[in-house]
């Protein structure tokens, strides 16, 4: 059986053939239209004739015969059959092209280090009373902002820039990479390693100086011997712009004071935590409170020591830079683990940088206990 099909009850069905029928007239009267068209010209021409003939005897004399004015011409057939196609079909204008439009780039969104999305929904009730300018506590393991104090404030940075410095100069060397020893390596300013010119040391042993006492002399040297200054302080500024961060800048590989040279603590954390988690042996090396690089063929002896004094005095203190200048203050990174939760500080612009540090990692214990959920 064929399925009913609905229609309207005020619709009129054609019986079936119905359309079939009513093909053949239509065709007759398309082909006898060319055949009409000829038989209405000859009409005109015969009576435009006779017209004239009887102009003519109708005057009784013979006269002398005027020219008679021409007829309007008449159509030909094929004008005609082209009129009536076009008046029957008319031609539908053809619209221009449209333009394909340039496809829109979309910025691929780059997600934040670290989340204060705990921080707005545990706001501190009474935060640690600090000297430092500015602060960021954060829980390292889950990157959730603990606490923070004027997070993006540009401010000086002294030599916690040597974070960055042995990031980067990882990233393009080997640490068994040899450098020598320029004069002007030896010529900067305290805080020195105590390397001589003509020298040669490993990546390694340079980057124990220069992040254990803070060498500038050890960390000049790194600069010059991974490709230059210039070089070096872009690649550091490149390192800024891929982890997304505005609020620092380098203009020398070591932390010098000048109006262009800056960070802020949040930035500071990012660069400290990317660089501990990129490359681990800068966090073996921050760690270490003392270590001896004996004498060889090409260098003499060195004993750097760590300038973090947390590391002898606060439990489970693991590192990771202090700085200085007049310019700067006390600025200061450490980080801490305790019972498998590691909290991470940075501060800048302190007037007493141990203690603070102290009274920062202690508040970020307590706020990962609020943090973590306690066992059922």
């Amino acid at each position: 059986m064929r399925p009913t099909r609905l229609e309207s009850p005020y619709s009129s069905r054609q019986p079936e053939g119905m359309h079939e029928r009513k093909r053949w007239p239509v065709l007759l009267s398309l082909w006898s239209l060319p055949v009409a068209l000829v038989f209405i010209a000859t009409i005109l021409v015969v009576q435009s004739k006779a017209h004239a003939q009887s102009a003519v005897m109708g005057t009784g004399h013979t006269t002398k015969m005027t020219q008679a004015p021409h007829p309007t011409p008449l159509p030909t057939i094929a004008a005609l059959i082209t009129s009536v196609e076009s008046s029957a079909s008319p031609t539908l204008a053809t619209p221009p092209p449209t333009a394909t439009p340039e496809p829109t780039v979309t910025p691929t969104p780059v997600s934040p280090f670290f989340s204060a999305s705990w921080l707005q929904s545990h706001p501190p009730a009474s935060p640690p009373p600090v000297s430092a300018a500015a602060v960021v506590v954060v829980d390292y393991d889950t990157r959730q902002i603990l606490y923070e104090k004027n997070p993006h404030e540009h401010l000086a940075q002294a030599s916690t820039t040597k974070i960055t410095l042995a990031d980067v100069a990882l990233d393009v060397a080997s640490p068994d990479l040899p450098i020598t020893i320029s004069q002007d390596a030896t010529q900067v300013i305290p805080d020195h390693m105590g390397v001589q010119a003509g020298e040669v040391l490993t990546l390694k042993e340079l980057l124990y100086g220069a992040l254990l006492n803070s060498g500038n002399d050890a960390g000049w040297a790194i600069a010059e011997g991974i490709g230059g200054l210039q070089y070096t302080v872009s690649l550091m500024n490149q390192r800024v712009a891929a982890l997304n961060l505005h609020d620092t800048h380098f203009v020398n590989p070591v932390g010098f004071d000048n109006p262009n040279h800056y960070t802020s603590a949040y930035d500071l954390a990012v660069l400290t935590v990317d660089a501990l988690q990129r490359h681990p042996l800068i966090r073996q090396i921050v760690s270490t409170k003392h270590i001896i690089i004996d004498s060889t063929k090409t260098h003499g002896w060195f004993g750097p020591t760590n300038l973090n004094n947390l590391l002898w005095d606060y439990p489970g203190d693991w590192g990771v830079k202090t700085g200085w200048t007049e310019k700067a203050g006390y600025c200061f990174v450490t980080a801490a683990t305790r019972d498998g939760h590691t909290v991470l500080v940075t501060l800048l612009d302190s007037k007493a940088s141990f203690p603070d540090g102290v009274a920062l990692l202690n508040y970020g214990f307590s706020r990962i206990a609020e943090e973590t959920p306690a066992p059922s």
